[in-house]
């Protein structure tokens, strides 16, 4: 990706450090309903009741199979400065995992570069609430570690830091489970990123099972 398109996911990052998650529900919605809500007023949407929804949902895409044509030709038509067609694709990933940080962070880098602020703030918002949803700590350790539906979320969270995997490693501790991403920043610092993927590993488990 070329260094100005990945300067714009870059700086939306920023925006996120100083909203707040919204208060969750009172009472469980199903997938549908909240996947209609968030659609309806994205500043309002419970982004965390959403995410972990559409993990226990039938559609549920855990490895990516359904998006990664999609997320390919998005990233590349936003390296390639084609911001249309990159606005396109990500709509088109929009369309089968709306909760997908990655899309709406280059949707509103596109739709920005496009002039159409309406479309670039509302993918904004909605990249800010999912970014903030799974930012239940600040990933520096395994107490304060980021929380993930798919390890698809795990490199969006990267890529939204401005920062480069290196390695990974798996570990357990206080009966959950973590991935450690030691990824470096642009200027070459090391950081080590956890993340907790309990409910990874149990869908994991379930799709081993033939679910």
């Amino acid at each position: 990706m070329r260094g100005h398109a990945f300067q714009l996911l870059v700086f939306l990052s920023f925006l996120f450090a100083a909203a707040a998650l919204p208060a969750p529900r009172a009472e469980a919605a199903s997938y549908e309903e909240l996947l209609a809500e968030a659609k309806r007023d994205v500043e309002d949407a419970d982004w965390t009741a959403l995410r972990f929804a559409y993990a226990d949902s039938p559609g549920f895409d855990l490895l990516g199979a359904k998006t990664m044509m999609f997320q390919t030709a998005m990233f590349k038509a936003l390296a390639d400065e084609n911001y249309k067609e990159a606005a396109k694709q990500a709509g088109l990933l929009l369309d089968q995992s709306y909760i997908n940080l990655d899309a709406h962070l280059v949707a509103g880098a596109a739709y920005d570069k496009l002039g159409d602020e309406k479309k670039s703030k509302l993918h904004r918002t909605a990249g800010q609430g999912i970014f903030n949803s799974i930012a239940t700590g600040d990933g520096t350790s395994p107490e304060k570690a980021f929380t993930v539906i798919t390890v698809g979320e795990e490199y969006a969270m990267l890529r939204a830091l401005g920062l480069q995997p290196q390695q990974q490693s798996l570990f357990s501790d206080g009966g959950h489970s973590y991935d450690v991403l030691t990824a470096v920043n642009p200027h070459g610092k090391t950081f080590n990123v956890y993340f907790q993927i309990d409910r990874v590993v149990q869908a994991e488990q379930e799709l081993l099972k033939g679910r």
